[in-house]
């Protein structure tokens, strides 16, 4: 049997969705699975603490979906992830898996995900001469992995953009 690793965390993001938390058609409909998959998902997702439901301002027994962005910060199955993607609204590049953003979190600029750190600050501790193991002391709750996939996700954006490489 799995044990459940619970996210403890008082701050939760609203996502702006609203459901019966018996009726997850809208969910199966817009993730296109099977319905038990998704059901058994977002039910694991609330036992782990990273979903909850919050009271709505609705009378019509609707109940608002907030994520936990604590939750997010530890890797979920992928169905899991998916769900959270999708209420979140989360862009990823495939060629940075561990940036994404999120309309909701610092104005949806690029952050290293599970975080509201922007791709920015990272770039910034790289261009004023600091490295890897400079960043890690000030965040010790990165990875090197996540550290240098923000740095080349910077370099691709100012290529893209035609800026120059060096600050």
């Amino acid at each position: 049997m799995e044990t459940i690793q619970r996210v403890e965390t008082p701050y939760a993001t609203p996502t702006g969705f609203t459901t019966d938390p018996e009726d997850l058609a809208w969910l199966v409909d817009a993730l296109g699975q099977q319905a038990e998959e998704v059901a058994a998902a977002f039910q694991m997702l609330r036992r782990r603490g990273v979903v909850r439901l919050l009271e709505s301002t609705m009378s019509s027994g609707e109940m608002e979906i907030a994520v936990a962005l604590g939750g997010i910060r530890r890797s979920l199955p992928p169905e899991e992830a998916e769900i959270v993607d999708y209420l979140l609204r989360v862009e990823r590049d495939p060629r940075h898996p561990h940036i994404v953003r999120v309309p909701s979190i610092c104005g949806g600029a690029a952050v290293i995900s599970g975080t509201r750190l922007p791709v920015e600050a990272i770039a910034g501790y790289f261009h004023a001469g600091k490295g890897i193991w400079d960043i890690q002391r000030d965040y010790p709750y990165l990875t090197a992995e996540e550290i240098l996939d923000a740095l080349y996700f910077d370099l691709d954006r100012r290529r893209n953009a035609g800026e120059p490489l060096a600050a």
